[in-house]
């Protein structure tokens, strides 16, 4: 495991992010982002780090250990609500996140880690000690500034705010860390179609405040399916996986609306399996 494993975050509408141990009732380590915290996501390296999105437009990385600001995202032009990790498309040197919020747009970054310095038996150094070294695995130049980075795409497909995320990742389901190593993500068993022997590539959904569901495969930013059909914005989506085998080739999907409909779809072609209206509000 990785030093993520026994720790819990929050985020304050006051700019604080505490960080908790499970088995502790009490904060850890806690510090300050700047505008409102909408969301919080741990980082999948070997040293604890986190991702804090926020009303001020811009995704924040720290080092949890120090309370330490590693790097700064900007793209978006208004809030950020969302930040989604892919595993399966990060690697030893770099964390795959995606972003979303109220600009319309989801926008795909690529944040670099170095690997774990070595001492002469290979074991692993602590990190942090001067300039240049790698502060909870993230490689930055020196530790004075944090970082600054520029998406690495934006997915436009909304007329309007992207209110949810959703990720499918189909070798998720042997969960790694990022250890800096040949040995990275844990050697991930990636699923591959049974017609083209392909790896099966993950999936992100956005959910609009324009009513519309857009499904993409996110590590190249084509589209795969819209899902048109609630009267008023989509709230969440969720991939499901129903046969017990998250590997085939045309998954699910469940969306809920403030229509107050939930809707099934068939990921692939877009069509609606089914309508559930037995809420009375959204």
């Amino acid at each position: 495991g990785n030093d993520n494993d026994q720790l819990l975050a929050s985020g304050d509408t006051k700019g604080g992010v505490c960080v908790w141990g499970f088995d502790e009732d009490y904060c850890v380590n806690s510090w300050r982002h700047g505008g409102s915290v909408t969301a919080v996501c741990f980082l999948p390296t070997r040293n604890a780090s986190l991702a804090s999105a926020s009303t001020d437009g811009a995704v924040k990385i720290w080092s949890v250990t120090t309370g330490v600001q590693l790097a700064t995202l900007k793209g978006h032009t208004d809030v950020v609500w969302h930040v989604e990790c892919f595993v399966s498309l990060s690697n030893e040197t770099e964390i795959f996140l995606v972003t979303a919020g109220r600009d319309a747009t989801a926008r795909t970054w690529a944040v670099p880690i170095s690997r774990a310095n070595a001492n002469a038996n290979g074991e692993s150094t602590p990190p942090g000690n001067g300039p240049g070294t790698d502060n909870g695995n993230f490689k930055r130049p020196d530790t004075s500034a944090p970082v600054t980075l520029t998406p690495k795409s934006t997915l436009r497909g909304h007329g309007d705010a992207v209110l949810g995320l959703a990720a499918w990742e189909p070798c998720r389901g042997n969960k790694g860390t990022i250890k800096g190593t040949n040995a990275a993500l844990g050697h991930f068993s990636r699923t591959k179609n049974t017609i083209t022997d392909e790896p099966e590539p993950p999936l992100l959904a956005t959910c609009g405040a324009d009513g519309v569901v857009v499904v993409w495969r996110v590590a190249d930013g084509q589209i795969v399916s819209t899902l048109a059909g609630h009267k008023n914005g989509v709230l969440c989506a969720q991939f499901v996986d129903w046969s017990g085998d998250l590997s085939k080739q045309n998954p699910r999907i469940v969306t809920g609306s403030a229509d107050h409909a939930v809707r099934v779809w068939c990921v692939i072609s877009g069509v609606c399996l089914g309508v559930m209206w037995d809420h009375g509000a959204p």
